[in-house]
């Protein structure tokens, strides 16, 4: 239980948890986007942030967007939330966080692109969400997890061909590591699934190396292989 004074000089009471180690990682856990506690950790000198909350209404974006872009040194995110909205997106817009997971368990159809492409030093990116949504994915990505409730055949593939190529040779990694898990739709024959399989290893820039379904749950992992540009150096 932390106490914060506001500066109408009222005593405001928090339930929060917050733990922190030596590391300068803070993992934080709290029912709502309470507006004071984003102000308490203004600026603080912080690397690596987990938030879990129960409720994001939006109502206090501004002050969560505020207090993450004053952590200057924040290089992973993780954020899970029972109920979030649109606005929780917004907040993250322009981080320069190498690492973000989002879970969100409800209201789940909130994910901005706009906000995701603008995460330029993104490379890790673990998304749980309910259902898919085409993404605008930053070109700086070499490792996307997705797992979500259901995903037609069909959407496998248009997945695939959204995901980013690279304009810019990134140290000796040349390709995106791409994990994907969802459940199969039940009215859909696992033929049509397992023809996916052929479908992306008939692709010259794609090598699968995983793809299995097991008690109606697929998952795969494969790898896009990035368009090599020579150095012009």
């Amino acid at each position: 239980m932390i106490y914060i004074e506001c500066e109408e000089a009222a005593e405001i009471e928090l339930c929060a948890f917050i733990h922190k180690d030596l590391n300068n990682s803070f993992n934080i856990q709290t029912n709502n986007d309470n507006p004071y506690l984003f102000k308490a950790l203004h600026g603080l000198n912080i690397k690596s942030l987990s938030a879990k909350w129960g409720v994001f209404d939006g109502s206090h974006e501004e002050s969560l967007s505020q207090s993450l872009a004053s952590f200057t040194q924040l290089e992973t995110l993780s954020i899970q939330v029972w109920s979030g909205s649109p606005e929780l997106w917004k907040a993250l817009h322009g981080l320069n966080i190498k690492s973000l997971s989002i879970i969100e368990y409800l209201n789940v159809d909130h994910v901005e692109s706009q906000s995701l492409a603008s995460l330029t030093q993104l490379e890790t990116l673990t998304l749980y969400v309910k259902k898919y949504k085409q993404l605008e994915l930053p070109q700086s990505l070499k490792y996307l997890n997705i797992y979500c409730n259901a995903l037609l055949p069909s959407k496998i593939l248009e997945l695939v061909d959204t995901l980013p190529t690279c304009t810019q040779k990134v140290g000796s990694n040349l390709k995106l590591s791409c994990s994907l898990a969802f459940l199969t739709v039940v009215n859909i024959p696992l033929e049509e699934y397992t023809a996916i399989q052929q479908e992306l290893e008939t692709r010259k820039n794609v090598t699968v190396e995983r793809f299995q379904i097991t008690d109606g749950k697929l998952e795969t992992i494969f790898f896009k292989h990035c368009q090599k540009f020579n150095d012009l150096s």
